[in-house]
């Protein structure tokens, strides 16, 4: 499939470049491997591959801020051992495809098409249109209009469905606003948006309003970055957040920042644990930090977090409880390109204490074009429920990076790690990453 695409793409692209100054093509590879167990305890393999194609042309037609992107990812499930499910057939999936200007009569830029709204409210992937105008007095406003993609979802997004429909059924219309202003030091706004879900005659809404703000004052030595989001429709908040610090010069000793911050509800992406597990409910949560700098020779960061989780609304077994936590972080420069680093951290709460420590070494030579890593793990897991589950993983890992070109790199890392639940496994990845450019602004093909 992949070889498939990068003929067409390659043929479309040298006939595009008469059209264009510049044709960008991109395409990224991920592979992932790991376990999973069933419910009925039987350990599972499972192999996956992503891939990403992303073509953009630039200056069309000669004109300044005229613009094509198309974005592709393929999955392909290997699934080693098992059957495939429902549903995890190889996908390809329409990321995005669009036509954009910028800076239309100096002030406006405009997109058509499939694209990514990420704002204050959350993630909304739109079949429209989406306009951006600099007002005078630093005002910034933003419509937005078109088709919900129903048929896909983003990390810790809820979508609104009817009884008996399927997602991809039924049209959604979105309607958007924003208002912001900008300047040097401050930049705050609000956003509103609404999708009007039609089925039988009958609209169901999802309609949210949301406001964020970034101040910077003193020359970036005391700053403030907070945001809210609420969600009309239900009556509710959906995330409130709240970030500050404030940094002192201690001459010859470098600098200190001090950080303090609150969550409320659920973040953007809910990933709450050192080991990227989604959050089981919202929750509320408070955290500080404290950042030395010696200039580029040494730096340490300690910081601590309380959490309180409330019950989940649609699982009657989570009751909620409080989870609190802390990270230790480090990094020293060795000269001629090189550093150590190292990073542990702790949870502890009702599902028992987790923990994680991971030392690092890293060099980069020869102006850039090669990098070496390495890097050890030890990750260990307490959990007073289920107690078969608690283990401690020991792993190592060694990688290097050429860099060809600015663009185009090879990478390989050979890992080794396991537990006393899963055997000792051993795994070599070799990736290719590679962009072009054909035209006049992007060098060599």
């Amino acid at each position: 499939m992949l070889l498939l695409l990068w003929a067409w793409l390659t043929a479309s692209t040298a006939r595009a470049s008469s059209l264009a100054d510049t044709v960008w093509l991109e395409m990224r590879l991920l592979g992932q491997g790991y376990q999973t167990r069933t419910v009925a305890g039987q350990l599972i393999d499972r192999r996956r591959i992503s891939q990403w194609v992303s073509l953009r042309a630039v200056r069309l037609l000669g004109m300044d801020g005229l613009q094509l992107g198309l974005q592709l990812r393929i999955d392909s499930d290997l699934a080693a051992g098992a059957e495939l499910q429902a549903g995890e057939e190889d996908l390809v999936d329409l990321l995005a495809a669009y036509a954009s200007m910028r800076d239309l009569f100096g002030r406006l830029d405009v997109t058509l098409g499939r694209q990514l709204l990420l704002d204050e409210l959350g993630f909304a992937q739109l079949d429209g249109l989406s306009a951006e105008g600099r007002l005078p007095g630093g005002l910034v406003l933003g419509v937005q209009c078109g088709l919900d993609v129903r048929d896909r979802t983003w990390l810790g997004e809820e979508i609104v469905e009817l009884d008996g429909v399927e997602s991809g059924e039924v049209p959604a219309a979105v309607l958007g606003a924003s208002l912001g202003f900008q300047r040097s030091w401050l930049w705050a706004g609000v956003q509103y948006r609404r999708t009007m879900l039609w089925a039988e005659g009958w609209p169901l809404d999802d309609e949210r309003l949301g406001g964020s703000a970034s101040l910077r004052l003193a020359d970036g030595t005391l700053g403030l970055d907070a945001g809210a989001a609420y969600h009309l429709a239900r009556d509710r908040l959906e995330r409130l957040r709240a970030d500050g610090f404030a940094r002192c010069d201690l001459g010859r000793a470098g600098s200190l920042r001090i950080e303090l911050g609150l969550l409320h509800e659920r973040p953007l992406f809910a990933l709450d644990s050192i080991f990227n597990f989604f959050s089981p409910a919202p929750f509320g949560e408070l955290h500080a930090g404290l950042r030395w700098d010696a200039g580029e020779v040494l730096s340490v960061r300690a910081a601590s977090f309380h959490r309180l989780y409330r019950e989940a609304d649609d699982d009657a077994s989570f009751r909620g409880g409080t989870v609190h936590g802390g990270r230790l972080e480090g990094r020293l420069a060795l000269g001629r390109g090189g550093h150590a680093s190292a990073s542990a951290s702790f949870e502890q709460g009702e599902t028992g204490l987790r923990w994680l420590l991971c030392p690092a070494l890293r060099w980069i030579l020869m102006d850039g074009r090669l990098q070496l890593d390495a890097r050890a793990l030890a990750i260990g897991s307490q959990d007073p429920v289920q107690e078969s589950l608690s283990a401690v993983t020991l792993g190592s890992s060694a990688g290097a990076t050429w860099r060809f070109r600015r663009d185009q790199a090879v990478h390989a890392t050979a890992e080794l790690n396991g537990n006393r639940l899963n055997p000792l496994q051993f795994r070599l990845l070799v990736v290719l990453d590679l962009a072009f450019g054909l035209g006049a602004g992007g060098g060599e093909t």
